[in-house]
């Protein structure tokens, strides 16, 4: 099976190294279980996998939600030995992936504790509600939630009003997309920053990628179905009515039509990633409406490859620039 994946995809050498275990471990990959429980546990135990950093001070504290949900749990990072270039004025929230329907601040951790060393700043991470159990908006009002405390709180954390970034991807970076979006509506304060990688922002699957990425055991098809259909709940079937026009667009932010005066925005996307047309698009879009857009179309990338392999050469690469960003936007500020 890897051998023909390799062969049909095109996959980086060194990333195929990785899929080739995760497939040996996972016939199938991540989305071959059938139940939404039975992939969340999958995931789960994939991920327990990954090593914890000691190296990074962590606080779990939760926040009021002003829409109606419970309380909403948010876990601070901060880099116990910050080098001399720390960011001590700086924050990142991070918003984690999983089509919206997986993965918790457990699952995030090695990431989020990543960046908190990385860019030696504060990192709050987002245990925010998931479909189907809690379809859309409530993982935005979650997100935006967040957001509000920290502009509300920046002094007290000694944070800069102008050094707040916006990261997430996949799903993440889809609802930080929205987060951006929803905030420029409102008329708020808006981040330095929204550093978004393969962005999950169209629920219709009508473009190529969509149709080729059928099997490679990270994000395909079929899964991309059934999470849009469960974070959209009683919303009718995108792939059935692809032109159905009562989703919001802070749910699937490529159908706004209006684009302009977001937040400056950095993105990237392999070429086999299920998501690469989506964003392509969104990316011309953008930067029609006159949005400062930074974007790289990674070949030989699939979906998350980066997280799943952080010592090939690609992803070394890819995370530099994302930081390269992200410092950029601090020291804007």
């Amino acid at each position: 099976m890897a051998d023909t994946q390799a062969k049909k995809y095109l996959v980086d050498p060194q990333l195929q190294e990785s899929l080739d275990l995760l497939l040996a471990t996972y016939p199938g990959g991540l989305n071959s279980p059938d139940t939404i429980e039975e992939r969340r546990d999958l995931i789960s135990r994939y991920l327990s996998q990954f090593p914890q950093s000691d190296l990074v001070s962590r606080t779990d504290m939760k926040i009021e939600s002003k829409n109606g949900g419970p309380d909403i749990p948010i876990r601070l990072y901060r880099p116990l030995y910050p080098t001399a270039s720390n960011h001590i004025d700086c924050a990142v929230i991070v918003i984690h992936g999983g089509g919206m329907v997986m993965g918790d601040i457990g699952s995030d951790d090695a990431n989020a504790a990543f960046l908190s060393l990385k860019l030696n700043c504060l990192v709050i991470g987002i245990d925010y509600r998931l479909a189907p159990e809690h379809p859309f908006p409530a993982a935005l009002d979650d997100c935006s939630d967040v957001a509000a405390w920290l502009f509300a709180n920046a002094l007290d954390l000694k944070i800069s009003l102008d050094k707040i970034v916006l990261y997430g991807g996949s799903a993440g970076g889809g609802l930080a997309i929205a987060l951006g979006l929803r905030m420029r509506d409102q008329a708020l304060k808006q981040f330095a920053l929204i550093c978004a990688p393969y962005p999950m922002i169209d629920d219709r699957n009508q473009t190529p990628a969509t149709f080729e990425i059928t099997d490679l055991g990270i994000w395909d098809r079929k899964a991309n179905i059934e999470s849009w259909s469960w974070y959209l709940g009683q919303q009718a079937s995108s792939e059935v009515n692809p032109e159905f026009s009562q989703v919001s667009i802070y749910a699937a932010p490529s159908r706004a039509e209006d684009l302009s005066g977001l937040a400056p925005i950095y993105t990237d996307v392999g070429d086999l990633d299920l998501f690469r047309d989506d964003v392509i698009d969104f990316v011309n879009r953008l930067q029609a409406a006159g949005n400062d857009v930074e974007f790289h179309l990674i070949p030989g990338m699939f979906h998350a490859g980066e997280l799943f392999n952080p010592d090939a050469t690609i992803s070394k690469t890819l995370w530099q620039r994302r930081f390269n960003k992200i410092i950029g936007a601090f020291n804007r500020g």
